[in-house]
């Protein structure tokens, strides 16, 4: 059995009633939106960050930007 068909099969098992199997599904559709909402965030700052660094995107500082402010 692996790891994920035990988890199922646990829950499976509980001796929970149905209003708290109800509200144990519930929070868990709330924790996916978060996870989805948080995982959308990653893939903007991925896109992002590859992005800039694809040749196309490679910007040079102004030759005088090492030299500081003046």
């Amino acid at each position: 059995m692996t790891a994920l068909e035990h988890i199922t099969a646990s829950c499976a098992a509980a001796p929970f009633s149905p209003e708290e199997r109800t509200r144990a599904l519930q929070a868990i559709e709330d924790r996916r939106a978060v996870l989805t909402a948080e995982l959308a965030q990653l893939d903007a700052i991925t896109a992002g960050h590859r992005a800039a660094l694809a040749p196309e995107h490679q910007f040079r500082l102004p030759e005088n930007a090492s030299r500081g402010h003046e």
